[in-house]
């Protein structure tokens, strides 16, 4: 196995093994441990990207070993140049559909990000729902563009002098040992507010339609929503949770924060099964493409009971697309979904 160079970081763990804990500690700085990047080491034996791979060449994005557990980085483009040039000339229709939608120029390295917000906004209840393969494949493209952003980050972080790990872990699938790892410690435990649900739930169904003008809204607003609700029930904000970071606005952040700072915890593969475990004040993120990677927020106002298409019909308050539904409506689409699903309750 080809292995880049190694690189020395501070690891919290060691703290919080030996017992000692300062409470405001987010910059690794306890016993020394090694951590090290190998590159060509591929932990998974296939892509989650099944459409995709079939025309674009992927590779394993590689690992970061950090003491001795493998935390897997997102899959890329064996080359990104080639992987818009097939692309461009196979999706043309659909590209230039975007294009005119958005006033945007011709697809390249440098306005992918505007491409793909558009294409959320166009194309949000098919992305959910997987069911014009067109679509899947485009959305997995951006998703793979997105992932040589992010593992573009992770590399940086590592070799900072002080790795933040708190930092880090934004960046890792959310299947990463160290994740787990740090969702036991005693600092991210259990959340420190007392949660009113019946204000959540009202302010929920108020600008579930029409966003709160006091808020910034965005064109993909799912989780800047539903951190605005979860602050409406009494979470306090502080410089890594506030209006507009990244845990407050983008849906994997906000998961990686607040799952172990909630009380209860669940997660299933089977959106039937998953339903059958809501009820009023429950946040739930999904991960569409199973890639480790959560893209959607949404909150739940009401339970429901059991249909016989075997979901139960509760009621959902999102943005991006905005509405407050019941999951049988046709507004809602959550039961034809496919992915991973996530639930935090507080």
């Amino acid at each position: 196995m080809k292995k880049s160079r190694k690189f020395i970081v501070s690891l919290i763990i060691a703290v919080f093994l030996v017992g000692i804990f300062p409470t405001n500690i987010s910059t690794v700085t306890a016993m020394e441990k090694e951590i090290s990047l190998d590159a060509d080491c591929n932990i998974y034996s296939e892509s989650p990207y099944n459409l995709l791979e079939n025309i674009v060449d992927l590779k394993s994005g590689g690992v970061l070993n950090v003491n001795g557990t493998s935390n897997p980085l997102f899959w890329e483009f064996d080359n990104m140049s080639t992987a818009f040039d097939i692309i461009i000339s196979k999706f043309d229709d659909e590209l230039n559909e975007i294009s005119s939608v958005g006033n945007l120029d011709t697809l390249s390295l440098n306005n992918w990000k505007e491409y793909f917000n558009v294409f959320k906004e166009m194309y949000f209840d098919n992305i959910a729902s997987g069911d014009i393969e067109d679509i899947n494949i485009l959305n997995q493209f951006f998703t793979v563009c997105e992932n040589h952003e992010i593992n573009s980050q992770a590399r940086i972080l590592c070799n900072q002098e002080n790795v933040d790990i708190f930092e880090l872990i934004n960046y890792l699938p959310y299947t990463s040992p160290i994740i787990d790892t740090i969702n036991q410690l005693p600092m991210t435990r259990a959340a420190s507010f007392n949660f009113n649900k019946s204000t959540a739930v009202s302010y929920a169904k108020k600008y579930a339609v029409n966003p709160n003008p006091s808020y910034t809204t965005y064109s993909t607003d799912c989780t800047n929503f539903a951190s605005q609700i979860l602050r409406s029930g009494g979470a306090p904000t502080n410089t890594t949770w506030k209006p507009y970071t990244a845990s407050w606005s983008a849906a994997h952040n906000f998961e990686t924060y607040w799952y172990s700072r909630s009380n209860s915890q669940y997660a299933s593969g089977n959106f039937n099964t998953f339903s059958g475990n809501l009820q009023a004040g429950d946040f739930i993120i999904a991960d569409w493409e199973k890639d480790g990677r959560y893209n959607h927020v949404a909150f739940v106002v009401a339970s429901g009971s059991k249909t016989s298409s075997g979901y139960y019909d509760v009621t959902i308050a999102q943005h991006t697309s905005n509405y407050c539904a019941k999951v049988s409506s046709s507004v809602n689409g959550w039961e034809n979904t496919s992915g991973t699903y996530v639930r935090i309750r507080f």
